[in-house]
């Protein structure tokens, strides 16, 4: 559930068995499904039958999964991990345009960017863009000015 708080309130098991390889756990996803079904019975998650969207129950829960990560260079890492994933996954064709919010998100606020300029630089130019065109225009500006 670490993995995906840092992702939204809601989650496809795809996304997250990506993130979950690059993170160094070999989960097949068949096991991450029954591993996230359990989450539902809990009541930490919630999913329609047959769905392979999982959302947060409650966003204190997504909170308190993402707070598990102690800010300093282990969140940094885990961010900078999670945002390159997920603007690989846009660029790849298999990804969804709120990836790329996501991944821009986790990227800027990173301490150190470590050779990740120009993509970074590129997937703020792509979220402005995104974000212009749906009139969303202070968030246009932000990543546009980055």
């Amino acid at each position: 559930l670490i993995l995906a708080s840092y992702t939204r309130s809601a989650f496809h098991v795809q996304a997250l068995h990506v993130l979950m390889v690059a993170d160094g756990c070999e989960v097949k996803k068949e096991e991450l499904v029954r591993l996230l079904d359990m989450a539902v019975l809990e009541g930490f998650l919630l999913n329609n039958v047959g769905s392979w969207t999982y959302r947060f129950a409650h966003d204190r829960i997504q909170q308190a999964a993402y707070s598990l990560v102690k800010s300093g260079k282990s969140r940094d890492d885990l961010r900078r991990m999670i945002g390159t994933q997920l603007f690989e996954l846009v660029e790849n064709g298999e990804g969804e345009d709120w990836m790329l919010f996501v991944a821009a998100d986790h990227l800027n606020s990173c301490s150190i960017h470590g050779g990740y300029s120009l993509t970074l630089a590129k997937l703020n130019l792509l979220c402005g863009e995104k974000a212009n065109v749906v009139a969303a225009y202070v968030p246009a500006s932000m990543y546009l000015q980055l």
